[in-house]
């Protein structure tokens, strides 16, 4: 086995999170075997962790948005389990620090939005974010490929605002499967996750990358409010790690029935058109806040947005975005026997 030319996790304390932070001119790559487990360092904030035998794949990712603390903290949580020899891992994992220049800075990213680059297929600015993208895309190719078993990805993020859920799943578009899991949404539900929206277009986020290019189960999941490092409540999360070190495991998971779960689908986006372009709401308004038919969202210079029909619930408000990009989403309740055959969960 290659043996680490760098501190690689030298002590049993040591932080996944810290060493990401502080190892700027560093080499990146290294490996070591702990308690039956190879830790390699593959790249800045990329950690491939393999046990002796497997049952599956589970990518892990955080920080893609630099500023989104909670989930980073998580992530750096269960490395240090995993390094103690407190989980007894099935799965093999590759945990990803997106965006470290950003987390430094407490930035949300440097350049540009990271989690709307992960297409393989786009143009390319030549952007910090770009090159990073470009990686992390090489990373998961290289770990789903020729993987057996299920394959997973949860990319954690917490959110700009409020919400009137807390915690709640994106689900990606995949035009590759008409088919939605019923079974991760109950385990996402296991995972303290209120809500789930399911989008009906591509979208270049590092989630759809995986489910798409990679038929992995994928989700970006918003676990609470943005806050800086040190200023999270330590037990907000711990439903979903209890419930990721299950799966880690391949234990039962906790799952929690569907029909208790609320599920909303895009109804449509709003797309800042103009310089002048404003959302006509409070800034502070929170995620799937419920507007009446006749609101007026927004407007710019030529165009304007109102809800018409039923009543819809805007999600990710962000008049400040580049032009050409999406400002809000509005969704729309769902009846989850629509989607699925509610009588068969098991």
């Amino acid at each position: 086995m290659h043996t680490s030319t760098i501190p690689l996790f030298a002590d049993i304390n040591s932080s996944f999170l810290q060493q990401t932070l502080s190892t700027i001119n560093s080499p990146l790559r290294g490996a070591i075997e702990r308690n039956t487990l190879r830790f390699e360092l593959l790249d800045e904030g990329v950690l491939l962790v393999e046990p002796e035998s497997c049952k599956g794949s589970l990518a892990l990712s955080a920080g893609v948005h630099g500023n989104e603390t909670a989930p980073i903290e998580l992530l750096d949580h269960l490395v240090s389990e995993l390094l103690r020899g407190n989980i007894n891992l099935k799965l093999r994992l590759l945990l990803i620090l997106g965006n470290p220049p950003a987390m430094r800075n407490n930035q949300r990213f440097t350049h540009t939005n990271l989690n709307r680059l992960f297409n393989p297929e786009r143009d390319n600015s030549g952007s910090k974010e770009d090159e990073r993208a470009n990686q992390l895309m090489q990373h998961v190719t290289a770990f789903f490929t020729n993987s057996s078993g299920p394959r997973y990805h949860y990319d954690l993020h917490t959110a700009i605002r409020d919400s009137e859920y807390e915690k709640f799943a994106v689900y990606p578009y995949n035009q590759r499967s008409e088919s939605w899991n019923q079974q991760q949404i109950e385990f996402l539900g296991g995972c303290d996750i209120e809500a789930v929206l399911f989008q009906d277009r591509p979208s270049p986020t590092f989630s759809w990358y995986c489910s798409e290019y990679h038929n992995a189960d994928a989700f970006t999941l918003e676990l609470g409010k943005a806050r800086p490092f040190g200023e999270n409540d330590p037990n907000s999360l711990n439903a979903i790690s209890a419930n990721l070190i299950r799966l880690m495991q391949s234990e039962d998971t906790e799952r929690t029935p569907i029909d208790s779960i609320r599920l909303f689908a895009i109804r449509d986006e709003i797309i800042r058109h103009g310089e002048h372009f404003e959302l006509l709401f409070p800034d502070d308004q929170p995620n799937f806040s419920r507007f009446m038919p006749g609101s007026l969202l927004s407007r710019d210079e030529t165009n304007c947005y109102t809800i018409t029909g039923s009543p819809g619930y805007i999600i990710f408000p962000n008049a400040r975005v580049e032009l050409g990009a999406r400002a809000a989403l509005v969704a729309e309740d769902i009846d989850a026997a629509s989607l699925f055959n509610t009588s068969a969960s098991d």
